[in-house]
């Protein structure tokens, strides 16, 4: 498991600091849990969330992975942005949002579509709609 050679993370946040990133992030794929994170907090700027297998296009959205962007709130510090990146769509969208996350990385279901832009426009409406209904 590759989240077990995490250890020299600490060393590369502060390097990566020091000589100017103004942020630092980790990428978790499915199988990783969001405890990998604790000896992080401190540094984290963001998390993304990677919402299906890696090195596969087109894959549906599991949602599975909301319970670890759950579980990753209630640790990480508020100021910690949290990101979903994977089988993003007006289907699963409202699911997503309402989970708190901050960004998504949505790209099949604009790109993909028959106008990108209108696409884009109406996600992003969408987006706005689930938010304000969170509170």
């Amino acid at each position: 498991r590759c989240y077990r050679g995490l250890f020299v993370l600490r060393l590369w946040f502060s390097a990566a600091r020091k000589n100017g990133a103004r942020y630092c992030g980790l990428a978790l794929n499915l199988k990783t849990p969001a405890e990998v994170l604790l000896p992080y907090v401190d540094q984290l700027d963001y998390v993304i969330f990677v919402s299906v297998e890696a090195d596969y296009d087109g894959l549906p959205f599991r949602s599975g992975v909301l319970a670890k962007v759950r579980a990753a709130k209630a640790f990480l510090r508020p100021e910690t942005e949290i990101w979903i990146d994977g089988g993003v769509n007006e289907s699963n969208l409202q699911e997503i949002v309402t989970a708190g996350v901050d960004g998504l990385v949505i790209g099949r279901s604009i790109f993909q579509a028959p106008s990108p832009v209108a696409a884009y426009h109406r996600i992003r409406r969408l987006v706005q709609e689930y938010a304000d209904k969170e509170v």
